[in-house]
């Protein structure tokens, strides 16, 4: 399901729920024991500055101040020093890029509550980020891109835990620039479909959340 925010984060919440039970959260359990933050990230420009990193995670935490204490994990994806063929990277840097991002990703490593996961060699995100849940200890994992802010101020956490304690709901998406999750996501080999929109009330009292069941994953 995708959440229908005003957000321009690419990003998402997601946990195994595959039975037909609800999963029962604790109304006081502290969220660092149930979400870990999940950055995937690769060489930028930026590099070995930090400075967009903590824009990232300091975006989350101002939409949701509750989080500053979750634990990090950091995918980071594996590089080659190579030119580049085409427009699309690949994995191949400079040189002098391959070493900003090894002292990027030192700097990191220094971090408490923070585990860097180096994965060799390009994979790419959705790979990278497979290998990074390995590294999870928490039921669930808010998974955000390196270079994206989540641009949401009233981010309702809890709410989006009991939504993924619903059965049968595993993953949800908050939409980034333009919406472009959902289009991808009611792409088929026969063409676009149209989503139905819908509801979901939870058992916390608020307004039901507004919902856009999705025929695919979007990494």
């Amino acid at each position: 399901a995708s959440i229908d925010t005003h957000t321009r984060a690419v990003a998402s919440m997601s946990a195994p729920n595959d039975s037909e039970s609800p999963m029962l959260i604790a109304d006081d359990a502290p969220l660092h024991s149930l979400v870990t933050l999940l950055v995937i990230t690769s060489p930028l420009a930026a590099h070995p500055s930090t400075e967009l990193f903590d824009a990232c995670l300091g975006a989350v935490i101002t939409a949701a101040p509750d989080m500053a204490n979750c634990p990090v994990v950091v995918g980071a994806d594996g590089v080659e020093v190579a030119p580049r063929s085409h427009a699309r990277i690949h994995g191949r840097c400079s040189e002098s890029e391959a070493v900003a991002y090894v002292s990027y990703l030192r700097t990191l490593k220094k971090r408490g509550n923070t585990t860097v996961v180096n994965v060799a060699g390009w994979h790419g995100f959705a790979l990278t980020l497979q290998r990074a849940l390995q590294h999870v200890k928490t039921p669930f994992v808010l998974v955000l891109c390196h270079d994206l802010l989540l641009h949401r101020f009233d981010f309702p956490v809890r709410r989006i835990l009991r939504l993924l304690g619903q059965p049968n709901v595993n993953y949800v998406g908050i939409p980034g620039p333009n919406n472009y999750g959902i289009r991808y996501a009611s792409r088929t080999s026969a063409g676009p479909v149209q989503l139905t929109r819908r509801t979901i009330a939870l058992d916390d009292g608020g307004e039901p959340l507004p919902v856009i069941p999705l025929l695919r994953w979007k990494e």
